[in-house]
């Protein structure tokens, strides 16, 4: 069976592209028309392609666990879903490069890296998220300080666009994205320009030994110093959790409620690990900072889990009836050299206000996630003016429709939207979304 157009009854997609009729399901309180999962590359170009020839807007979807991050979509009348792309990556063991469909699960890749002594160092967020989701929405991975963003672990990939074409920009080697690499601008685009299909991916040999410790400092004023000492030893990942925070990830009870909690992981040969974990044992000491727990390589997996499903979970409204507030997600980016003094700015609001803050900070990228609990756009617009005068922005990863579009600007730049224009010139696809 295949679908037809009613405005001009000619066959719209294919009779191998699977679709159903949309029942009650909403994105962003929408109700799609149709809900379309196509199979292989050229099924998704077909798909673009159609909508654009009549001006069908169009949500991609992959696993979801993205989807309410920054603004909210303005209209949608169909959404393509990524998650039948999907397929066994291929590995080249031997060249450490993975082609892997953008349907595929990033943790069904990861076990399959696992399986050879390989890993990705993207953060495993949910179990639904997928390949071609976490790339376009160009997700963070706490590995970054050894293995950059996750940009850099791009080497190709395979978008299909809304002139119903399919496009390879880049390749399977490091020599194929020798001068301007196209392929990054689809990350971190939000779906606006094309549907990325599948990705050529660097991939690395699991580290022989790794060490994760856990302690705490009394309070913000002792962080300057620690964070110093801390980053000259070059961490494969250095976080700091506020109290509150870390109370939920790790439920320690034995901390002051002003204490700072710092993450450290060492990763590499034997040797280097130990020493590195002696030489930060030491610091622990010499200072009298509280050491809460050494976490063993066979002990990590929980620990991330347990990490990014607290930055994962939804929105929610605190009352709704009188609308006091919300449980808004927040990332914040700014100069490292700016985090201190916006760390301390918070904690000033949170007490000001009355609102609760739990806080994930990545010092030496100055990088804050935060969740706000009994928040409004009074106090996201307090944080957005002090953020902003220390030369950073800030984005909304969860919040209500309401709050989200009311929030995030929806004017473009510039140059974003003459790609936009480039690649998408109809506008169909992510109407709402912005890079």
């Amino acid at each position: 069976m295949s679908l037809l157009c009613k405005e001009s009854k000619e066959q719209l997609l294919p009779n191998t592209c699977e679709y159903r009729i949309n029942g009650d399901f909403e994105l962003d309180g929408i109700k799609p028309q149709l809900i379309l999962k196509p199979s292989c590359d050229k099924e998704t170009a077909d798909v673009l392609a159609l909508a654009s020839a009549n001006n069908k807007s169009l949500a991609v979807r992959g696993g979801g666990t993205k989807i309410s991050y920054g603004s909210p979509f303005e209209n949608i009348d169909w959404i393509l879903s990524t998650q039948s792309l999907a397929g066994d990556p291929i590995i080249h063991t031997d060249d450490l490069i993975a082609v892997v469909k953008a349907g595929t699960t990033l943790a069904e890749l990861q076990n399959q890296l696992h399986k050879k002594g390989l890993f990705l160092p993207f953060d495993c967020e949910l179990n639904k998220a997928t390949v071609g989701g976490v790339l376009a929405f160009g997700s963070g991975s706490s590995h970054r300080l050894s293995y950059g963003m996750i940009r850099d672990s791009i080497l190709g990939l395979k978008v299909a666009l809304t002139d119903g074409k399919i496009y390879r920009f880049g390749g399977q080697t490091v020599k194929n994205v020798a001068g301007y690499d196209v392929s990054k601008l689809f990350i971190g685009s939000k779906g606006t320009l094309g549907v990325i299909t599948e990705a050529y991916l660097r991939i690395y040999a699991l580290p022989p030994s790794s060490r994760v410790i856990l302690f705490s400092v009394k309070s913000a004023d002792e962080l300057p110093e620690i964070i110093n000492e801390i980053s000259n030893m070059e961490p494969t990942v250095f976080e700091i959790f506020d109290y509150s925070l870390a109370k939920q990830l790790f439920g320690l009870n034995d901390s002051d409620e002003q204490s700072f909690n710092l993450l450290v992981k060492y990763s590499g040969p034997n040797p280097t690990v130990d020493k590195k974990t002696a030489q930060t044992l030491g610091l622990i000491e010499e200072h009298g900072y509280n050491l809460l727990k050494v976490f063993e390589k066979e002990d990590e997996s929980n620990l991330w889990k347990k990490r990014i499903r607290f930055f994962e979970r939804d929105s929610v409204l605190i009352n709704k009836d009188d609308i006091i507030g919300e449980d808004v997600g927040l990332k914040m980016s700014l100069p490292p050299v700016n985090l201190y003094g916006l760390l301390k700015s918070l904690l000033g609001i949170s007490e000001k206000q009355g609102i609760k803050m739990h806080n994930l900070y990545i010092p030496t990228l100055g990088i804050i996630h935060s969740r706000l609990e009994f928040c409004n756009l009074e106090v996201l617009n307090d944080i957005t003016k002090i953020v902003n005068s220390m030369n950073g922005f800030i984005i909304i990863e969860n919040g209500t429709v309401t709050t989200r579009r009311l929030y995030c600007s929806l004017t473009w730049k510039n140059m974003d939207l003459k790609l936009k224009r480039f690649f998408d010139p109809t506008m169909v696809l992510n109407p709402g979304k912005q890079p």
